[in-house]
């Protein structure tokens, strides 16, 4: 799954982890994180698992941020 959430505060990870779990996805690419810092347990509680990774790059100014888990 790829999406644009256009921030990522608690609700919208939320959101993901939902889709996550209800499509039984095997990847998650979210653009638009607004974010500086990554949490691993979030990462992590997708999938309930210790058994993934995850690359992220932080914001610029107000825009950008990605990660892929």
């Amino acid at each position: 799954m790829s999406c644009n959430i256009r921030g990522l505060g608690y609700e919208k990870w939320e959101f993901v982890k939902d889709i996550v779990r209800k499509e039984e996805l095997d990847m998650v690419c979210v653009q638009e994180t607004k974010t500086d810092l990554i949490d691993p347990n979030r990462c992590r509680g997708l999938w309930d698992s210790n058994m993934l990774d995850w690359v992220s790059t932080i914001q610029e100014n107000r825009a950008g941020g990605i990660i892929t888990i």
